[in-house]
Parts: structure tokens; sequence; C-alpha cells
């Protein structure tokens, strides 16, 4: 990998697991890059693992984009535990795909890591036992400020945990809750708890409060 390049975007290259590996173990050596995509590369679990073992040593890169790269439950396991170590990393984006049981890793992740501000698990991290997974991080962490979990059908009850855990976290000013059923009720729940604080909160594509 060029050591004068800093930004490498290849979204939609067919790199698959194969090239996803190789260009994993090349980050593991180079000091330069800052900020890689790897969107739609179908990089699946071994890609998705190579990258969270890369995570462990990198201490450059502060953006990584890994959407749409069915990347399932080992590599999430595998991600999660990077990012307990990891502490350059400010932007991860997880979209779309199926992390399985493991999606609560990445919440538990959370309560240790203190660099990741940008989080995007759109379509991702399923269920109310997941809201309830992140809720309990974003208690204690205080680091992320903007989170989209659109598309993940929490539902109200998930809506009802995000909603307690802000009123303990201040330091979210951007929530993305789209398409997750929260019902009218969780959406007013929600709204509640976010008060004042200004930024912005997304409860349905026709519902957007901003600062």
């Amino acid at each position: 990998m060029n050591n004068s390049v800093t930004s490498l975007n290849l979204e939609e290259n067919s790199l698959e697991e194969g090239g996803g590996q190789a260009i994993a173990a090349a980050l593991r050596v180079n000091n330069t890059l800052t900020s890689l995509n790897l969107s739609q590369n179908s990089l699946e679990e071994g890609g998705g693992q190579a990258f969270a073992a890369a995570l462990r040593v990198n201490n450059t890169l502060t953006s990584l984009g890994l959407s749409c790269n069915a990347l399932e439950e080992g590599a999430a396991q595998a991600l999660a535990a990077a990012l307990r170590v990891n502490t350059t990393l400010t932007s991860l984006d997880l979209g779309y795909q199926s992390l399985g049981d493991d999606e609560q890793a990445i919440a538990s992740a959370l309560r240790v890591n203190s660099t990741v501000t940008s989080l995007y698990l759109c379509s991702t991290v399923k269920g109310e036992g997941a809201a309830q997974a992140l809720a309990a991080a974003l208690c204690v962490n205080s680091t992320v400020t903007s989170l989209d979990i659109g598309e993940n059908w929490l539902g109200e009850g998930g809506a009802q945990a995000i909603a307690a855990a802000l009123r303990v976290n201040s330091t979210l000013t951007s929530l993305d809750l789209r398409h997750n059923e929260l019902g009218e009720g969780g959406k007013s729940v929600v709204r509640q708890s976010w008060g004042n604080r200004g930024g912005t909160l997304v409860l349905s594509p026709q519902q957007t409060i901003y600062d």
C-alpha cells in the first residue's frame, strides 16, 4: 500500500474475501492511511476478521467503511474485540448486514472504547434486545456524538430503552431512528428525552428535529 496515500475509496470493486484480506494485511504495516471505504465488496466473515486484526495494530486509520459486506457473526465479534483496544478510529460504518447474535458485542465494546465518535449501524443491529444493549452502552459511553440505528425494527420497547439512555447520556447530538416501528408512544418518549440538547434527531423520514 502506497505510503503517501491518506484516503482510499474502493467501494463496489468486487474485492471479495481474498481481496479484503490482502488490503487488511497491508493496513497492518501502513502508517499514513487515515480513511478507507470498502463498502459493497462482499468481504464476508473472513474479510471482516482480517480488518479486525489490522485494527488491533494500526494506529493511523480514523475512518473505516465496511457497510454491505455480509460480515456476519464472527466478524462482528472480532471487530468488537478490536474496538476495545484501538485508540485511533473515530468513524465506523457497519451498516446493512446481519451480525447475528454477536450484534450486541459491538454495543459492549462501546462501553470501553473512548475514540469512536460516529457509528453507523443502519439495518444491522436488529430487535429490541439490540436496542437495550446499545442503550446500556450509551449510559456509560461519553464519546459517540453521531449514531445511526435506522431500519432495525427496534419497536416501542427499544424506543423506551433508548429514551432512558438519553436521559443519562449528554454527548450524543445526532441520532437516526428512522424505520424502526417505534410507534407514536415510542417516538414521543424519545422526543421528550432528547429535550433541548440541539443537534439532529430523526424519528422517521417525515419527522426530523434540528437544532
